[in-house]
């Protein structure tokens, strides 16, 4: 007769059944593909321990034998000398998790009762032979975590590249990423995160860039080739008028540019180093070497003029310089620094803020390497 009684919230027979002759699987196996995917079952590293404890106190393998008769204290030593009480408790949770079942006798103790062969007749303590038919299962979790975390592990390392590209542009949600990736996120929550990032990265390049060039290589971006004739710009022409002329018909002065420091965009733009015939230390310096270059780039005289007389001759040599940085990319740099001096006309402009995405996309990219 079966008698069942709650022990910590599980379930313990009573009954003495005769020890199945099953032949386990190989039980370290079993337990390291659970140590793989403990979560799935509930499990934590103090129960694995215990379990590994329980796993230990078996016979050789090939016996057959799945029970476990080991006393409390044994087990203690298994586990490190865990107490009896947390033992008990994490001996519960392996019978919540169907991993293992208790066969109590009536005096609590375990043991074996052999007939007169020396065959187990009635077996009183652990069976682990739930652990070793669910071995097939539990493989096919450990593969399917192993899965799950190479995928958390590979959204990670991208939203840290697009944390280094956030750094010039949103400092703060950069330093929001840092502090999501200290935390155990799934792949769900930073996919949220990386959409987000990649939305800010667009939008600041399209603020930098606004002539249709983005700082990202995976984009292949078709850059201003056209005259301003053909720009349909038709109703900003009285806004770029009116910053051309002040009311009485004199000239007006260029419009003050946010300008990064000369250090900035020296590291931004390693090619004047390879193109300038000596070092440049100043903003004259800066300027001088920046009409040497636009002509090579092929930039008519007529747009570097015209370009300075709307954004002053410091923001046009930055233009310039980050234009000879991004090399290929620009199709028509001529086309490109005039939608720059009309974007500038309308205060829609910032070398400052061009020169630190250049730089953020080289950081990244040096990341990613």
């Amino acid at each position: 007769m079966k008698i069942t009684q709650p022990i910590c919230g599980t379930k313990v027979i009573l009954a003495a059944p005769t020890p199945p002759a099953r032949k386990p699987d190989d039980r370290w196996s079993v337990l390291v593909d659970l140590m793989k995917c403990r979560q799935a079952y509930g499990l934590n590293d103090r129960d694995m321990a215990v379990l590994r404890g329980l796993i230990s106190c078996l016979p050789k393998a090939g016996c057959g034998q799945t029970f476990v008769f080991a006393s409390n204290i044994t087990l203690s030593n298994r586990t490190d000398g865990m107490n009896e009480r947390t033992l008990r408790r994490h001996l519960a949770k392996l019978i919540a998790a169907g991993l293992i079942v208790r066969h109590a006798s009536p005096n609590g103790k375990r043991y074996v009762r052999r007939n007169h062969l020396g065959q187990a007749a009635h077996a009183f303590g652990f069976d682990l032979s739930p652990l070793f038919d669910l071995h097939a299962d539990i493989a096919a979790s450990a593969a399917a975590a192993i899965l799950q975390a190479d995928a958390v592990a590979a959204l990670r390392e991208e939203l840290s590249l697009l944390r280094h590209q956030l750094y010039a542009t949103d400092p703060d949600f950069a330093n929001h990423i840092r502090k999501t990736l200290r935390r155990n996120l799934g792949a769900d929550a930073l996919r949220g995160v990386i959409n987000v990032a990649k939305i800010k990265i667009t939008a600041a390049d399209r603020a930098v860039f606004p002539c249709g060039m983005t700082a990202n290589d995976s984009h292949f971006v078709r850059h201003i080739q056209k005259s301003i004739k053909d720009l349909d710009l038709s109703e900003k022409c009285c806004e770029i008028e009116q910053i051309k002329r002040t009311d009485d018909g004199a000239k007006q002065t260029p419009p003050k540019q946010a300008l990064p420091s000369l250090d900035l965009v020296i590291e931004a733009c390693p090619d004047i180093g390879v193109y300038a015939a000596e070092p440049v230390r100043s903003w004259p310096d800066l300027i001088r070497f920046a009409d040497i270059m636009a002509p090579m780039l092929q930039i008519d005289r007529c747009v570097v003029t015209e370009a300075r007389r709307r954004m002053g001759a410091a923001a046009v040599a930055v233009a310039v310089l980050c234009i000879l940085q991004l090399g290929t990319r620009v199709r028509s740099a001529g086309a490109y620094l005039r939608g720059l001096s009309l974007r500038a006309a309308l205060g829609q402009f910032s070398p400052d803020l061009m020169v630190k995405a250049l730089l953020a996309k080289q950081i990244g990219a040096g990341a990613g390497g």
